[in-house]
């Protein structure tokens, strides 16, 4: 019973994806990570009391996992893993590296659940049935994650969900679903389509039967949202997969090949076609066909192209000064501030936006786990190609048909994930169906011949002292994840925003200071970087319209919970505090501006938000001669800012 019950548990994790949770700081992350993680916790839970108290099953799953972990494929994705939590405590900020915070909600905390995921899948689902139900699970999690972006796209809902996102008709629109981001929707889906592949090949009934019916209805609805995502990295990788699946199962099938040759020089002219007819009005009205139409490159997407190279240029740079385990974790924010390069800066067209990643699985893992991080993680797809080298699984896709196309399946959703990471960081609504098949490929690709029987388990009648102490200790530690890793975080997250709808009912400062208080007293050990980021930008809203004394009260108040090491706080107060100074003339709140300036400029010397803030500041208060000496570091950096020399020019002639 209890191993049932983590199998349910491993089944309902896949619903994470689903959740919206809109009480929280950043509806579309915190409670799907929350859910995650606290389903994988509960199923380690059952997994170990199981190994306790039926030992006569549990004997059965303990010689399973002496089996897979002697896999290549075992042992490619715990060394990732592995390397991840330790880049992590090599980083420049460990806890940050492990726990990551509300926004990305990933870190060593969230590998370790994913990695937990993956042994149990591996130990767990020893038979065809296993895997029929977590696909067919899985589907219906994306069928539902369609469905949200449905009801928001025609602005209705089920309670809260369906409140958040963007509707259909608006100028530029592309499906989220769930989501909250396009750029996910079509890399979750590929993987949809890999899973439906399998029980479409697997049907017992044929493809005439209502389930196999079923089965194709629901791959063409994820094949038309994948294309109303318009994401143009999605398109790209899914083409590549698919070609290269045709690829694969032409070299089996010689008679075939002439018809893959021509579906898929076909599948490209029609590409063609449409990239090279875009300016038609007809092809502009269909949804999401912007990310077909995108392939020939104009003047704003060559512009972000080189966005993106710019970041990764960064990314490299901040790798070289940490070059086997990087920055850690979740901090390549830091790298960003720190080697940001001048040439990468206009003041005709701004600075644009911070990136706390270089929108790359290559660039990102390079900059944050190194280069041991890099090449574990590469070496878990090149373990799992190699499988299909070998020729035991060379002679079964010969033998049978099916099983042919469907390992031409499985090296087309491998490059389709590659091809799409280029350009695209990694979170959960692609790491969970990740892992999930690298679990599959265990049992798909068994260590022995294909149809080998599995050994017998040990005659033990009762589990040896280690197999006791390791599953006691297991089960406090998936209770103490569930705790700290699911449920504080979620609480926090949720008491932020708690406190923001009860703004309305707020009378003085002590009001208000008792009502944020509540949030930061809650422990947790993710948020108060996040709470207070945002309730400073909120005080600087509001102390714009408050009487002196208020808006100093504020200003103080927010001040004690900002971090001074942190250069988005730092500039923050130096906002407050400017703002402060404008509207009431205290020097005090001048000097404290100016001082929260020149730090977050000293964190990251090449930034222009700090240098241009003192500038500014300076120029508010008309003071010549650090004017000038702002000035001059701009034109050292910017030459061709034509404002920065009109002002200097003026000083002159004063």
């Amino acid at each position: 019973m209890l191993f049932k019950a983590a199998k349910f548990f491993l089944y309902a994790a896949v619903f994470a994806i689903v959740i919206v949770s809109t009480a929280t700081l950043f509806p579309f992350i915190v409670g799907k990570y929350a859910w995650f993680r606290a389903m994988v916790d509960l199923a380690l839970v059952c997994f170990f009391a199981g190994l306790l108290v039926d030992w006569d099953n549990g004997r059965h799953y303990i010689t399973r996992l002496k089996q897979v972990w002697r896999s290549p494929v075992f042992i490619a994705v715990t060394v990732f893993a592995a390397v991840f939590v330790l880049a992590g405590f090599f980083g420049v900020r460990p806890s940050f590296s492990f726990w990551s915070n509300f926004e990305r909600g990933e870190g060593g905390v969230q590998i370790l659940h994913l990695y937990a995921f993956f042994v149990l899948l591996a130990t767990l689902f020893r038979e065809d049935k296993d895997w029929r139900k977590m696909f067919w699970l899985s589907m219906v999690a994306a069928s539902l994650m369609i469905l949200y972006g449905v009801l928001v796209g025609f602005g209705g809902h089920i309670g809260s969900w369906g409140t958040m996102g963007v509707k259909f008709g608006i100028p530029g629109f592309r499906f989220q679903g769930s989501f909250g981001n396009s750029e996910y929707v079509p890399g979750y889906l590929a993987f949809m389509l890999f899973f439906a592949s399998y029980l479409l090949l697997g049907a017992k009934r044929g493809w005439r039967s209502p389930q196999s019916i079923g089965i194709i209805v629901l791959m063409f609805l994820f094949v038309i949202f994948s294309i109303m995502s318009g994401t143009r990295g999605g398109f790209l990788g899914l083409m590549a997969g698919a070609l290269t699946a045709l690829a694969y199962i032409g070299f089996y099938k010689k008679h075939w090949r002439k018809w893959l040759i021509l579906g898929a020089v076909l599948a490209l002219v029609a590409v063609a076609l449409l990239v090279e007819f875009r300016e038609f009005q007809l092809l502009q009205k269909i949804p999401g066909v912007s990310s077909i139409l995108r392939l020939r490159l104009n003047e704003q997407d060559l512009a972000d192209l080189t966005t993106r190279f710019e970041v990764w240029d960064i990314a490299v740079q901040g790798w070289k000064e940490r070059p086997l385990f990087g920055w850690g974790p979740e901090n390549f924010r830091y790298l960003y501030e720190r080697h940001y390069e001048i040439q990468y800066f206009s003041p005709e067209s701004g600075f644009g936006r911070w990136f706390d990643r270089a929108h790359s699985t290559v660039f990102d893992y390079l900059s944050q786990i190194g280069l041991l991080g890099l090449v574990s993680y590469l070496a878990v797809f090149v373990t799992l190609g190699l499988l299909l080298l070998k020729k035991k699984w060379h002679e079964a896709a010969k033998a049978n048909e099916k099983r042919m196309i469907l390992q031409g399946l499985f090296v087309g959703i491998l490059v389709t994930y590659l091809v799409q990471g280029t350009v695209l960081f990694d979170a959960l609504a692609l790491y969970l169906p990740l892992f999930t098949l690298f679990a599959f490929a265990l049992y798909y690709f068994p260590p022995g011949a294909p149809g080998a029987s599995q050994s017998e388990p040990t005659g033990q009648i009762k589990p040896s002292p280690i197999t006791t102490l390791v599953s006691i200790f297991g089960i406090l530690l998936a209770a103490l994840a569930l705790y700290f890793g699911s449920l504080l975080p979620y609480l926090k997250a949720k008491s932020y925003i708690g406190a923001e709808r009860q703004l309305v009912n707020v009378r003085t400062v002590d009001d208000f200071g008792a009502l944020f208080d509540a949030s930061f007293n809650l422990y947790s050990p993710v948020g108060d970087e996040e709470i207070a980021k945002f309730l400073g930008s909120n005080v600087y809203s509001m102390i714009q319209n408050q009487p002196e004394d208020v808006a100093r009260d504020l200003a103080a108040y927010v001040e004690g919970r900002m971090l001074k090491d942190d250069l988005h706080h730092l500039m923050t107060l130096g906002h407050i505090y400017k703002s402060l100074w404008v509207r009431f003339g205290d020097e005090a709140a001048y000097l404290k501006a100016e001082e929260y300036y020149q730090k977050a400029h000293e964190i990251g010397a090449n930034l222009p938000l700090p240098i241009y803030a003192l500038f500014d500041l300076y120029g508010t208060n008309h003071d010549k001669d650090n004017i000038e000496r702002m000035g001059t570091i701009i034109l050292e950096k910017w030459p061709q800012d034509e404002e920065t020399h009109k002002v200097l020019d003026r000083i002159v002639v004063q």
